[in-house]
């Protein structure tokens, strides 16, 4: 289900969930579990960023998590982020020194216990793990902001064997 109406970027939502038969009758509601929602800030100190997180809440208690892990990278169409701390789940806020430029960052959290469909239990399975909505946070430099833009251009297109890739290198 895609909650068309939800704002994960404004703030935690509360979800219940339920089955519908091939008749329309609805079961039960689930117990309640509200997402995560992560806000960035300038902190106090140049360069440094505060991220600050609802805490993840699971009416059932059945999902209790230990750690949040914190998440960020610097590129904004690599698909991979690096982990770059988890702290205790009693905590909801984290102060990052991250590069100059822009960040990108989200919080997760997982059972410690169950890893049903995972062999990384840094990550863990689809049904054990949540994940707070993405934010991004620009990074000054002195007085400049510091972005990353690079053209490329890559042909012959369509390629048989091989392609030439150019792009601008103000470092020459």
């Amino acid at each position: 289900f895609v909650d068309m109406s939800s704002h994960p970027e404004q703030y935690a939502h509360t979800y219940k969930i339920s089955a519908v038969d091939t008749c329309g009758n609805e079961g039960p509601l689930s117990p309640y579990h509200r997402t995560m929602y992560l806000g960035i800030s300038q902190g106090n100190t140049s360069g440094e960023v505060i991220l600050e997180w609802t805490h993840y809440e699971d009416e059932s208690g059945q999902f209790q998590p230990l750690k949040y892990y914190i998440y960020r990278k610097n590129v904004p169409f690599h698909p991979f982020y690096s982990i770059i701390d988890s702290i205790p789940a009693n905590l909801n806020n984290y102060n990052d020194h991250p590069p100059a430029g822009m960040n990108y960052y989200f919080i997760t959290t997982h059972r410690d216990a169950c890893y049903p469909s995972s062999i990384d239990k840094e990550v863990g399975g689809p049904y054990d793990y949540s994940l707070s909505n993405i934010d991004d946070y620009e990074i000054n430099v002195g007085n400049a902001i510091v972005k990353v833009h690079i053209d490329i251009a890559i042909y012959p297109n369509p390629m048989k064997n091989t392609a030439e890739l150019t792009y601008y290198n103000p470092n020459n």
